[in-house]
């Protein structure tokens, strides 16, 4: 079989922190190909149907989260009115991470850092402080220490999944592919899994030959979400893995009638249709 690397579009933003400013950023990475995957070339293939199969197509850049710093946003952060009584931890927690924001809005990202450990310290469950957090480090090229963040992060709020996924990326972008999957599937009863959730771990299940089950995690993806023409490409590789060709063929046309596939990748599927 011809081997494509097809990966899930990176989340665009996590749950609690909607995306505008600052987007975070890490290597790129394949997260399915039967072996790793070379740079991508930007010309189009101009293969012939039928010949050598095409380049592998590298995974999407890994990204951590977004983080809104924007006026409207830091508006809409809860206000701390200081009263004669001590405030809770909680409140002391949200006063840093509102700091924390204007601080990274003025490009201060180290002392926004200091003020999230902070707040994190004051009060563990804040998500929306270790979200910051952990984009913040990854972005600043620390993944050890934003995948500890993550981790803990799934020990306190095991019902948020975008820490799940989040681990994940980081673990698949390392080559850590089987505890990307684990992390995926543990955290699959969580609030926040969509069509990216499903379609990352997909592509993660192709890239261990896991077809079946890539194929019912492709299908839930594209069930919530009908049009990545990606995904549908990657629905048809697990299926012709598995013999199954009249039905890759069917995804593979669902896959060039979507129009938004990489050139390279329309030349692969254009080459398995004329077969």
């Amino acid at each position: 079989m011809q081997s494509v690397a097809v990966s899930a579009p990176m989340p665009h933003a996590s749950p609690a922190v909607p995306p505008t400013q600052i987007s975070v950023k890490t290597s790129a990475t394949p997260v399915v190909a039967e072996h790793q995957a070379g740079p991508v070339d930007e010309k189009k293939d101009k293969r012939r149907p039928g010949s050598d199969p095409p380049p592998k197509l590298p995974g999407p850049a890994v990204a951590v989260a977004t983080v809104d710093v924007s006026d409207h946003a830091v508006a809409q952060q809860p206000v701390i009115r200081k009263e004669a009584s001590q405030s809770t931890p909680r409140e002391a927690a949200d006063e840093r991470y509102r700091k924390a924001l204007t601080l990274i809005r003025a490009g201060q990202a180290d002392r926004a850092r200091a003020l999230l450990e902070e707040a994190l310290a004051l009060s563990p469950e804040h998500v929306a402080a270790r979200e910051t957090l952990a984009a913040l480090l990854s972005n600043a090229g620390r993944d050890q220490e934003a995948e500890k963040v993550l981790r803990i992060g799934r020990a306190v709020s095991p019902e948020h999944a975008w820490f799940a996924l989040s681990l994940a990326r980081l673990q698949a972008a390392r080559g850590d592919t089987e505890g990307a999957v684990a992390s995926l599937q543990s955290g699959m009863g969580g609030h926040g899994v969509d069509a990216d959730y499903h379609a990352t771990l997909a592509a993660l299940l192709v890239q261990l030959k896991q077809y079946p089950d890539a194929v019912r995690q492709y299908e839930q993806a594209l069930k919530m979400q009908p049009g990545p023409g990606t995904w549908w490409v990657g629905l048809g590789l697990a299926l012709a893995a598995q013999g199954k060709n009249d039905e890759a063929r069917s995804a593979y046309r669902r896959a060039r009638m979507a129009g938004n596939l990489p050139d390279t990748l329309e030349e692969f599927v254009r080459a398995k249709l004329a077969d």
